[in-house]
């Protein structure tokens, strides 16, 4: 007795030990090809939810800049009408809106933060002509028309299709 097994039986573990190695050597090349399909997964469902991000930022700021274009003509109807406890409640409401709109769009400068200042004096002023502690005068009215001319034209230039930034990325 020359060996341990008798020959066919060498013969077919040493079948079973090359299919086993053939087996493993597709389970490894298996693994690999569904690593790449769930990379490949992985980047589309990134790329999907970075785009529905854009887009509700986008419809959000469009929300905003068209509030703020509601705020100030509500804000306009109740100084007109000398409703002045709602026009201050407007200001301040409106000055909020421009606060977002400005970090939702990337808008920097002064400018609306001027504007955000000059619409919480404006909601002061307002309280004092709803309390009586101050009188509304022509010379008011003028400076309250020139605030209501720069606060249109700050929100229009973000309104629609070519406001600033729209066609380059910032949004």
């Amino acid at each position: 007795m020359d060996g341990f097994l008798n020959p066919l039986a060498a013969d077919v573990i040493a079948v079973l030990g090359l299919l086993g190695v053939v087996v493993t050597i597709a389970a490894f090349v298996a693994a690999v090809i569904q690593l790449n399909k769930t990379a490949s997964a992985v980047k589309a469902a990134s790329e999907a939810s970075s785009h529905a991000f854009s887009d509700a930022k986008a419809k959000f700021s469009e929300y905003i800049v068209s509030n703020c274009r509601l705020l100030i003509r509500e804000l306009g109807l109740h100084v007109s009408a000398k409703r002045w406890g709602a026009a201050a409640m407007k200001a301040n409401d409106l000055a909020d809106h421009l606060v977002q709109m400005s970090h939702l769009l990337h808008i920097t400068g002064d400018e609306i933060s001027a504007s955000v200042s000059r619409l919480r004096v404006w909601s002061t002023t307002f309280d004092e002509l709803e309390t009586g502690d101050l009188e509304w005068e022509p010379g008011l009215g003028k400076k309250w028309q020139r605030e209501m001319a720069k606060s249109n034209s700050l929100i229009d230039s973000q309104f629609g299709p070519f406001r600033m930034g729209a066609h380059d990325g910032e949004e």
